[in-house]
């Protein structure tokens, strides 16, 4: 199947993560307007190990041991550094606009979703993609000056994709998909993954 496209991001903070049970996600939240996504990739680490006896290949273990994934967004408004980054408000001051700061304290697990957009055969499918834990940093924060042209800039954010555990068959889980043929559906399913209900979550992050 062709992708043609990428849509409905959606974010929900890990409240629990313990091996030999389900991961425990708090409200989740539907990130759109100007932080919504351009474009999202995702790389696998794979381990190699390899035998080899009476000079030919015997033996090769490629383990899933994690992986990257790197959204490109519009921007990240303040509630979407503090829900990914783990940006925090000062606490320090009066009661007028608090400061949003940076500090060395760890970056957040977070469950992380998206739909993709397929097409097989001039007919159209939507995959949902949840990863069920993931670390965001951003790498880095340019700005260009305006010149002759406006120049639409996008930010970039580096994600570590974790394995979890989540009954006693001791499988390593690291992405969950679906794919249905309507996006309503597809949504539903992404927000179940994001626990988020009907009546919250959905907006600017």
């Amino acid at each position: 199947m062709a992708k043609i496209g990428v849509k409905r991001q959606m974010i929900a903070p890990i409240t629990s993560s313990v091996d030999g049970s389900p991961v425990v996600y708090g409200p989740g939240r539907e990130v759109t307007g100007g932080s919504g996504l351009a474009a999202v990739n995702i790389s696998w680490n794979y381990g190699d190990q390899t035998l080899y006896l009476d000079d030919k290949l015997a033996e090769s273990d490629r383990p899933l041991s994690g992986g990257t994934v790197t959204p490109t967004v519009g921007g990240l408004t303040d509630d979407l550094r503090k829900l990914m980054l783990g940006d925090m408000e000062d606490s320090g001051g009066g009661s007028g606009p608090k400061d949003l700061i940076r500090t060395d304290a760890n970056p957040p697990l977070v469950g992380y979703g998206f739909i993709r957009c397929l097409v097989m055969s001039g007919v159209k499918q939507y995959q949902g993609v949840w990863l069920y834990k993931v670390q965001f940093t951003q790498p880095s924060d340019n700005a260009t000056t305006r010149g002759e042209t406006i120049s639409y800039e996008t930010t970039d954010l580096d994600g570590t994709i974790m394995g979890v555990v989540v009954d006693d068959s001791g499988t390593v889980r690291y992405q969950a998909t679906q794919t249905f043929d309507t996006e309503a559906a597809a949504v539903t399913w992404l927000k179940a993954k994001a626990n988020i209900t009907a009546n919250e979550g959905e907006g600017n992050a």
